[in-house]
């Protein structure tokens, strides 16, 4: 499915009046949730979160996901900025236009499932990627963008309903974090505590063109070959997968990732609003859908996946052991000098035992996209610190690789 983030959006923020005296943390308005997309596109792009939102209300006319939301960010204290949620006795006097506000909204930008068949069991994997978006309400500008997302995993003795399937993605959703079960809206939470609102003046981030070798289709499942939309959407999972574990690895903000050419030539996005922000929204008489500009990066990172490979590690009595591999070279572009900085092609092995003669099978892409997972959270990883590590030793030349990083590194800090 084609991922827009020219996304459209709603953004009639009803929000109190600001507050008197000086500050000596910057203000942000709480904006509540959205969906990365095109209204239009949504029911493809989030076949199971899409129905979730629009559960019925509470007794305060909010829905469970704008509900579960918005308890976080009451509990939420960051660090750099106040965070100001409007209070419904004041949603009609809210008016941000020309007010040089800050907004900060949470997005759902990705909702990836897999379905793998793992020897006598089913495994679904599900991904909910995210992006904390502050932007200047006046200027429609995005300030500052930091990506989040959750992972999880669940075994099934059958091939699960999509029921089943979407079970998981409410309680994703809407369940407090165990052991078993990350929530989204915690993640938020979390790094949204130690955030910065300002934006960079230097080192603005971004994941340029994600491109796919056409010798590595044999390789992708169905679901992203069947149109040039649906390998759109793989595009879009390795461009989020990086983002993310960059973020998380290093701490940094990066911009939205821009998937159409169109897109990358206007330099915005937009956003669906959620639930809570159109019950806002209709209480605003200056309510408008607009786009919101994506500033220019100074580096891109762009990713070209090389291909796939499988091999027989060993064999011994009663089991065999494979070998599932990925390939990428992930290059460093620096826009302004039109000029690229730094290239490095990585791997990245993962192992899996199957028992020999029990006619039991593994879904090959499961363990490929379990290898290209690790490879890019490994080589963000690595930006961070150049200390050894089963990741910098799987590649074919570690010394080089550790050089490429910490060369990477002094450019982007």
């Amino acid at each position: 499915m084609r991922k827009l983030v020219s996304v459209a959006a709603v953004f009639g923020l009803v929000i109190a009046a600001f507050a008197t005296g000086a500050e000596k943390r910057p203000q942000v308005y709480f904006a509540g949730f959205s969906f990365g997309g095109l209204a239009t596109e949504r029911q493809n792009m989030y076949p199971h979160a899409s129905l979730i939102v629009e559960r019925e209300p509470d007794s305060r006319n909010l829905r469970p996901v704008d509900a579960t939301l918005l308890q976080r960010a009451e509990q939420l204290r960051p660090i750099s900025f106040e965070l100001l949620i409007p209070g419904n006795d004041t949603l009609d006097l809210a008016s941000l236009e020309g007010a040089n506000s800050k907004v900060l909204t949470v997005v759902l930008d990705g909702e990836f499932v897999s379905i793998d068949r793992m020897s006598d069991h089913f495994q679904v994997t599900i991904w909910l990627s995210g992006q904390i978006i502050i932007f200047s309400f006046d200027e429609r500008k995005i300030i500052t963008s930091h990506p989040f997302g959750v992972r999880r995993k669940t075994v099934f003795d059958e091939k699960p309903s999509n029921e089943a399937i979407r079970n998981i993605v409410s309680e994703m959703l809407l369940q407090p974090t165990t052991q078993y079960n990350p929530n989204f809206f915690d993640a938020f939470t979390k790094r949204a505590k130690d955030l910065v609102v300002q934006p960079s003046t230097r080192g603005r981030i971004q994941v340029g063109e994600v491109s796919i070798d056409p010798r590595s289709h044999r390789n992708l499942p169905e679901t992203y070959l069947q149109t040039p939309q649906s390998l759109d959407r793989f595009r879009s999972f390795v461009a989020t997968t990086f983002t993310k574990s960059f973020s998380e690895h290093t701490g940094r903000p990066v911009l939205p990732y821009l998937l159409l050419p169109e897109e990358v030539s206007a330099r915005r996005i937009a956003l669906n609003a959620g639930a809570y922000m159109t019950k806002l929204m209709s209480q605003v008489a200056d309510a408008r859908v607009y786009n919101l500009e994506v500033p220019e990066p100074d580096f891109v990172f762009n990713i070209k996946i090389l291909g796939f490979r499988k091999a027989l590690l060993e064999e011994n009595p009663g089991s065999e052991r494979w070998v599932f591999g990925s390939f990428v070279d992930i290059s460093l572009y620096e826009p302004f000098r039109g000029r690229e900085l730094a290239e490095s092609r990585v791997r990245f092995p993962e192992v899996a035992d199957l028992p020999t003669g029990s006619g039991q099978t593994i879904d090959d892409w499961g363990e490929y996209r379990e290898s290209l997972f690790k490879l890019l959270n490994g080589y963000c990883q690595g930006l961070s610190t150049q200390k050894p590590s089963y990741w910098l030793e799987a590649q074919e030349n570690p010394n080089q690789t550790r050089v490429t990083l910490s060369k990477i590194q002094q450019f982007i800090n």
